[in-house]
This record gives C-alpha cells, sequence and structure tokens, in this order.
C-alpha cells in the first residue's frame, strides 16, 4: 500500500514530464515507485520483469509503466497499442499515469483512433488529481471545441490552473496568449514576463519567443544581440524550434552576418529532433528561390503530419487549380488539429462556392478560426451572419463581429462595419458614424473602403438635391476601379447608364457593369438583369436577365433571389412556377429583405407557391412593413381592415395605409381615399380628402386611383364637372387593366361622355371588362347588341 500511495504522488508531479523525459529519468522514476532507491542499480530488464509480474497481478501504477516503456520504446520494441491497452488497464483502477496516457493517446491517436472528445474524460480525471499536463491538453480541447462547443472561459480557467502549479510549458502557452490577444486582451509585457518565468524553468521553446519578441521589439526594447543570445541558449538543448529560429537568423542577417548557407545548416539540425519541422523550414527558405524544391519539402513535412506544411500545401493546391480535393483534405486536418490559419483559409473556400450547401461548410471554420482570436476570420463570420451561411440570419451577430474586427485594426472589418452602419444592419443606421469607418479603412489603402466613401459622397448629394456629379469622388471610383475593385466598376455602370450628373453613356456603363459582373459582383448581375429585362443598353433578353437574376441570388444577393422569383412568379424567361418563386422569396426574406417578405408574405396569406396560411402571411408582411416596404404596409392594412390573419381593427388599418402612402405606395394613397370617401375607419366622411389621395394615386399610375378620380371629374364632385377629363382618366385606367374603368369607358363611349358616340368602341370595352370578370358588362353587351341588330331590321 505504501508503494502504491507513493506512486500516485509522484505520478501526479512527474508522469507528464516522463512522457518526454530521458529513459534514465523514467527508469529512475519507476525504481522510487516499487520501493527502490531513485539513485538504485535496477537495469531494463528488472525493470521490465518486476512491472510485468506486478501489472499481471493488477497493479494499476506497473501498467502505467510498463505501458510506458512500450509507448517509448525502453527495453522492448516499441508497441503503441499494447501501451494503450495498458494505460487503459490503468486508468480504469483510477491511475493518474494511465489516466494522462490514455489521454494522450486518445488526443494524438497513438496506438488507437483520435478521438479528442473521449480524450477529454481520462485527461479531466488526471488534471483533476492534480496533472498540470493534462491540463495542458484540455486547454487545447477546451479552447478548440474537440468535446463540444468552444469554450474560452473555461480553457483559460485550466490553464492558469496548469500555471498555478508552476507548469514551465503552462507559462510559455499563457504567454503566447498574451502575445497575441488570443482569450485575453493583448499584453505583450506580460507575456515577455511569462516567458521568462518558463525560460528561468528550463522552457527552451520560451527562449525561442524570448528570441522573437527581442528581434521585433515586442514587449521590450528592440535588440538583436539579446535575441541571437536567447537562441543560443536555445540550441544548446537542441531545441529544433531554436535551430529553425536561428537559421531565418542567418537568411536575413538578423543579429548575425546574412549566410544562407549557415541558415541550411541551421535548418538541417533541427531535422534531428524534428523532421517535419525542418522540411516545413526549408520548404519556406526555398519558396522564392526554388519552386519545385520548396514543394518538395512543404510536402514531405505535410506527409508526417506538420499543421503549418498541411495548411501551406493545402492553399497551394486550391490557388493552382490542381488536385483541389486534396487540397481541401490537408486543409482539413490542419484545421481539424486546431491551426486558425488553416481554419480560416478553408472557410474563404468553402464562401467561394456557388453551391449553397458548400457555401454553409465555412462557418464552422470560420467561427473556429475567429474563437482562437483570427481577425480577419470575424470579418469573414461576419458575412457568414449577414447571409445566414451555414447559421441563423442574425444582423445584430454579424454587426458585433465586423466592429470586433475593426477594432483589431482590420480594413475589411472597417469597411464591412461602415456599411452596416450606412445600411442600418445590426446598428442603427449612423452616416456619419458609416464615413468615420470607412475613412479609416480607407487610410489603410483598402480600394473597396474608397468606393464606399466615394458612393456615400454621391448618395449625399442627391438627397440634397445638389449635382450628383462629384469629380473627387469619381475620382476616387475611377483609381479603384482601375485596381480591380469590382464595387467601383458596379457603381461607375449605374452612374454612366443611369446619367447621374453625368452625360448618359449606356456603352461605357455596361462596359463597367459586365466587368463587374465578370467579377462575380452580386449588385452588378443583378442590375444587369433588369436592363436585360427592360432593353435599357441593349436588347431585351429574358433568357439573358433570368440567368443574370439566377447568378445574381446564388453570390447570396436578396434583390437577386427577389427578381428570381418574380420571374417564376409572373412567368418571365421561365415558365409560371409558384412554388418555386415562393422558395426565392423565402430565402430573400431569410437575407433580411423587406421586399422579400413582402412577397413571401403575400405568397403565405393567399396561398400561391405555398399552403395558405393567412397568421403566417400577416406576421412575415408585418415585417417587410416594419423593414419600410411600402405596399407591405398598404397588405398589412387591408389585413387589419378586413381581419385576414389577425383581428380586425379599422384604427390600425388606417395608420398603416397612412404609413404606406408617406413611404410612396399609390395602392396605400388609393386606400386612404377610400376611408375619407366613404367615411370609414372611425374617420369622417371627407370627400375633399378623398379627391386629394385619388389624384395622389393616380399621378403613381394606379389604376384604381384614376378610376376614382375620374368619377369626380365626371360628377363634378369637389371639382368642376369635365366629363372630357373624365373619360381620359376612365381610359388611362381601362388600359391598366381596371375592369371597373374599362366599363365606364365603354359607358362613356356608348352615350358620349366626354367623347364622342362610338357603339363599336363602346362594345369594344364592354368586352374587356366582361373577359375580366365585370358583371354588367356582359348585361351591357347584350344590350347594345340587341340595340345594333334592332336598328338593322328598322
Amino acid at each position: 500500500m505504501r508503494n502504491r500511495c507513493f506512486c500516485a504522488i509522484l505520478a501526479v508531479l512527474a508522469c507528464g514530464v516522463l512522457f518526454a523525459a530521458d529513459d534514465d529519468v523514467v527508469l529512475k522514476s519507476a525504481a522510487a515507485c516499487f520501493g527502490a532507491p531513485a539513485s538504485g542499480p535496477m537495469s531494463v530488464k528488472e525493470a521490465l520483469a518486476r512491472f510485468g509480474k506486478e501489472a499481471s497481478s493488477g497493479n494499476a501504477a506497473a501498467q502505467g509503466y510498463l505501458g510506458l516503456f512500450h509507448l517509448r520504446g525502453i527495453g522492448v520494441g516499441k508497441d503503441v497499442q499494447k501501451a494503450y491497452s495498458l494505460f487503459r488497464k490503468s486508468a480504469s483502477q483510477g491511475d493518474t499515469l494511465g489516466n494522462f496516457g490514455l489521454g494522450l493517446c486518445l488526443y494524438t491517436g497513438t496506438g488507437c483512433k483520435r478521438d479528442r472528445k473521449a480524450a477529454a474524460v481520462p485527461l479531466d480525471k488526471a488534471a483533476a488529481a492534480g496533472n498540470s499536463d493534462a491540463m495542458l491538453l484540455l486547454f487545447n480541447i477546451y479552447r478548440n471545441g474537440w468535446a463540444g462547443p468552444c469554450d474560452p472561459a473555461a480553457a483559460m480557467s485550466i490553464l492558469r490552473r496548469a500555471v498555478s502549479q508552476g507548469n514551465p510549458l503552462a507559462f510559455h502557452r499563457l504567454g503566447v496568449c498574451y502575445l497575441n490577444g488570443d482569450m485575453v486582451p493583448q499584453n505583450e509585457e506580460e507575456a515577455v514576463k511569462l516567458f521568462k518565468s518558463a525560460s528561468d524553468a528550463g522552457a527552451a521553446i520560451s527562449d525561442v519567443a524570448l528570441a522573437r519578441c527581442y528581434a521585433e521589439g515586442r514587449g521590450v526594447r528592440k535588440d538583436e544581440d539579446e535575441a541571437v543570445a536567447r537562441l543560443e541558449r536555445a540550441v544548446k538543448k537542441n531545441n529544433a524550434s531554436a535551430w529553425v529560429l536561428m537559421g531565418d537568423f542567418y537568411a536575413g542577417g538578423i543579429g548575425v552576418e546574412k549566410s544562407p548557407e549557415k541558415a541550411v545548416e541551421c535548418y538541417e539540425k533541427a531535422r534531428k529532433t524534428d523532421p517535419a519541422l525542418a522540411d516545413l523550414a526549408l520548404g519556406r527558405f526555398y519558396e522564392t528561390a526554388d519552386e519545385a524544391k520548396s514543394d518538395m519539402y512543404l510536402a514531405r513535412a505535410a506527409e508526417a503530419g506538420n499543421v503549418e506544411a498541411l495548411g501551406l500545401v493545402g492553399d497551394k493546391c486550391i490557388a493552382r487549380g490542381k488536385n483541389v480535393e486534396h487540397g481541401v483534405s490537408l486543409l482539413r486536418r490542419a484545421a481539424d488539429a486546431g491551426d486558425a490559419s488553416a481554419q480560416l483559409k478553408l472557410g474563404k473556400f468553402y464562401l467561394r462556392q456557388l453551391s449553397p450547401r458548400e457555401r454553409d461548410k465555412a462557418f464552422v471554420y470560420l467561427k473556429r478560426a475567429s474563437e482562437a482570436g483570427n481577425v480577419e476570420a470575424l470579418y469573414f463570420l461576419a458575412i457568414c451572419y449577414r447571409n445566414g451561411y451555414g447559421t441563423k440570419y442574425d444582423p445584430q451577430l454579424a454587426a458585433d463581429a465586423a466592429k470586433r474586427s475593426a477594432d483589431a485594426g482590420s480594413s475589411y472589418g472597417q469597411l464591412l462595419f461602415g456599411v452596416f452602419c450606412r445600411d442600418g444592419i445590426g446598428v442603427k443606421q449612423d452616416l456619419v458614424r458609416a464615413r468615420r469607418f470607412f475613412e479609416m479603412s480607407a487610410l489603410q489603402n483598402n480600394r473597396h473602403a474608397r468606393a464606399a466613401l466615394a458612393e456615400l459622397n454621391l448618395a449625399g448629394q442627391e438627397a440634397a438635391g445638389e449635382k450628383v456629379y462629384d469629380e473627387a469622388s469619381l475620382a476616387m471610383l475611377e483609381r479603384s476601379a482601375k485596381e480591380g475593385d469590382a464595387n467601383s466598376k458596379y457603381l461607375l455602370g449605374k452612374i454612366y447608364t443611369e446619367g447621374k450628373g453625368v452625360a448618359r453613356d449606356y456603352n461605357l456603363g455596361r462596359k463597367y457593369l459586365e466587368e463587374a459582373a465578370a467579377a462575380q459582383h452580386p449588385d452588378a448581375l443583378n442590375l444587369l438583369g433588369v436592363y436585360h429585362a427592360r432593353g435599357i443598353a441593349g436588347e431585351r433578353s429574358p433568357a439573358k436577365m433570368v440567368a443574370c437574376f439566377k447568378a445574381s441570388s446564388e453570390l447570396g444577393s436578396a434583390a437577386g433571389f427577389v427578381n428570381l422569383g418574380r420571374c417564376y412568379f409572373e412567368g418571365t424567361g421561365v415558365g409560371r412556377d409558384l412554388a418555386a418563386a415562393c422558395r426565392n422569396f423565402r430565402r430573400a426574406a431569410e437575407l433580411g429583405s423587406p421586399e422579400g417578405e413582402f412577397w413571401l408574405g403575400l405568397c403565405q396569406l393567399k396561398g400561391m407557391g405555398c399552403k395558405a396560411d393567412p397568421a403566417a402571411g400577416f406576421r412575415t408582411l408585418s415585417r417587410a412593413a416594419s423593414g419600410n416596404w411600402p405596399e407591405a404596409c398598404c397588405y398589412v392594412g387591408l389585413c387589419y381592415l378586413d381581419g385576414v390573419g389577425v383581428k380586425s381593427d379599422p384604427q390600425l388599418a388606417f395608420r398603416f395605409f397612412s404609413k404606406g402612402a408617406a413611404l410612396g405606395s399609390s395602392d396605400a394613397m388609393y386606400q386612404l381615399g377610400l376611408i375619407y370617401n366613404n367615411g370609414s375607419a372611425g374617420i369622417p366622411k371627407d370627400r375633399k380628402q378623398a379627391f386629394d389621395w385619388f389624384t395622389k394615386s393616380a399621378r403613381q399610375g394606379n389604376s384604381y386611383g384614376m378610376y376614382f378620380l375620374a368619377s369626380f371629374y365626371e360628377y363634378g364632385e369637389v371639382v368642376p364637372k369635365d366629363a372630357v377629363k373624365a373619360a381620359a382618366l376612365y381610359r388611362q385606367s381601362a388600359y391598366a387593366g381596371n375592369r371597373y374603368a374599362q366599363y365606364l369607358l365603354g359607358r362613356c363611349y356608348e352615350n358620349g361622355i366626354g367623347v364622342f358616340t362610338d357603339e363599336r368602341e363602346a362594345l369594344r370595352w364592354y368586352q374587356k371588362a366582361a373577359e375580366n370578370d365585370f358583371p354588367l358588362a356582359e348585361e351591357a353587351m347584350q344590350r347594345l347588341e340587341k340595340k345594333q341588330s334592332d336598328a338593322k331590321q328598322i
């Protein structure tokens, strides 16, 4: 019993260290565990014989040490499967060495299939017993989310526990966190203090870190001599990372005389303890001088499992367009090993894919990279939240990720957060704040930010009623366009085709738009689709229109989804397909488009392309109305007026009609005209107000507004009687397809009201009204036909 207790205490203090210790140290520790003096003469043969006997009788400590012997190949052939089996037996009895060994095997995939989620269980037991090396592995598991959701708080808590136990590597790892601002506020001075503590405790890797800090002046005054001195301490311990950094110093002439030959010598010395790291260093060294040699070394490092090499080779495969699938698999291996750079690269790769299913994969990797403190990943994560890639559309989380990226100094984060401020996405709309972030990004020479700043300037002038042409803003756009900025090309295309403050030039505008579309700019593709629909800057082409809208929607454009949905809804350029229309409207709505919500709500309300659900339709339309979509306000008003999908409330109906009218909805203006005309919804009858609203509605081309306005002129109410004007308004409304106006225009021609009597023309308009299911039209046709027949008989 005494031996077992002593062994447990020793294991708590040393079992993690034993896995990296010299064979003699392991033997002395094992000897002490079983009662022999620490300096005793126990040989490997004696140790194996004694441990074998004790392990067979179920001694957990002996099983743990015997597992370590098989893992290290001490006195026996290296047998990782046997080691794993012995660790399992030892761990099942609660032995700390066994738990740590089992956790390490599962963590690294040594002697078993790698399973870091399963590794967390024995490692947690070893950590609870005070094993600080187990704590370090658990830190990685919690930080990278390998046993569940990423938990930075739990990771940092367990790392600090390891530090409190004096583990040198824990001091070093916490120093890295402070150096990079990873899970803690960045503090380079604190990082240097922690590296020095780890170095004083013998951690060679911290001497390497200190050498970097002195060479770059991070947390300390720049001192290349001290950097070299720190490295020399580490290379004496034959640390592979130290040899690699010394090679980098010779390659760059940092603190030593520049010498490519000595650089290669240093990299080769690293091979003795870490061949993969040496190959990685040589691959980087030859990257510009000898691409073939660089590829060879990097491939060797990747084959050996070096995480950084996996990421580099994978990225090269994708960039070269050769063996892309292999490149993705290498990046995935690096990303799954916790490499934030590989996670970012993989996330960016998936974002570039056209398939929504593939794009959705980006979110997982970008979230991991951002949680590891990668600033660039935060920018792309914001895009995922904004577009609903792999996660629910969440403008607040999108804005938060963009703001954190911007605050960390990312020019793209500053640009994106400026866009959110400009458009009111996830934050309150604030053009002054948007300008500030655009300017911050533009100062970092971000051409996209320059384009956004120019667009903001031009939009401000247009809103103020000033001439849109602005020489400085256009110059910024032209400069960014020449540098390849697709958004600048899109804006210039829009400016020239619409003639905003410049001479309209369809050819130049079309050229810019097509260049932006070729660069996969979603808004340029959408606008080209609109132009193809209308025949602007070229012939009208329904097929090209649909192709542009499809391409725009595949790139995540809400407007592209809406317009493609309308093509299916109306059967323009494609066969009419209400289900397809509804799917596209839903996707636009999920992206936060008020117009998409309007069309989706309309489909739900009336059961077009989906099951009729008035309550759901009302809710969707209400969201569109809250997004200030004019027609949605009108339909919400109609729902309240008629009690469709919601309890009837005429006063709320009037409020939404008023909002819609203020936003420019001609239908809402017409509804207000009806309310004032009839004296409903709690509003007193007021024919003058009715006339004014019908006039506003008619001026926007609303056929119902024209029809009612015509009746005012026909009967001389509020305004002087004017039959000619009445007939003209009936005609406009009739040509717009209004069946009431078609019938009344027929009546005008039959009776000579504001027009010359023309029974043939009257019959034509009665027939159009009848075809549109107007009940009185059929009766009017029969009466007129009988009248003409009787006249012929006479």
